[in-house]
């Protein structure tokens, strides 16, 4: 985070260990998500990037454009005991929580927007990637000494693991025909 570095990081669901509230949070629920009195989830509101923190407000004032205006609106029918909390602020009850606390439960992304998904999946192909070169090819007990001799073992088993995906998605447009197989690689 001290480097600008948007923080993507997984929850381990088998550890079964649920994030605590923090910042004025009172309740979260399994995501981390602040629960509010009437037992609904917060709505994000946004991210403050240079307090490091995340704003959550009432579920049921949200924001909306009529008139070319920016407005909230309140939605007191779909609030579970009926009437606003705080009826005289716009945004009504909110909460703050600091992502420097906890970047793992409270990152500055929102787990379910499209860029968390986006950058989740580029972070766990980087991390299978490692771990084959680690364990299958023994990269990981470091057997030479030399720099120079290790970035060459590193490079050669990239290629290796780039060829070995190429053949996996030849075989699913050609099958396991040997000749369809060169065919398809010469037209590389």
């Amino acid at each position: 985070m001290d480097d600008d570095i948007t923080p993507v990081i997984a929850l381990n669901p088998r550890k079964g260990v649920n994030p605590s509230p923090s910042g004025n949070a009172q309740k979260v629920n399994e995501n981390g998500t602040p629960v509010c009195k009437a037992g609904m989830l917060m709505r994000l509101c946004g991210y403050d990037k240079k307090k490091h923190r995340i704003t959550y407000n009432c579920p049921v004032k949200r924001p909306t454009h009529r008139n070319g205006k920016y407005i909230w609106l309140n939605h007191t029918e779909e609030c579970p005991l009926g009437v606003l909390c705080q009826p005289v602020t716009k945004m009504g009850p909110t909460v703050y929580v600091k992502s420097t606390d906890d970047p793992r439960f409270y990152p500055p992304l929102p787990r379910e927007s499209p860029e968390f998904k986006k950058l989740m999946n580029l972070r766990s192909c980087c991390e299978r990637s490692n771990s084959i070169k680690k364990v299958a090819y023994h990269l990981g007990e470091r057997p030479c000494r030399s720099d120079a001799h290790y970035l060459v073992r590193l490079y050669l088993v990239s290629i290796i693991e780039h060829a070995r995906a190429w053949l996996a998605e030849d075989r699913k447009l050609v099958g396991d025909d040997p000749l369809a197989l060169i065919k398809k690689a010469k037209t590389r």
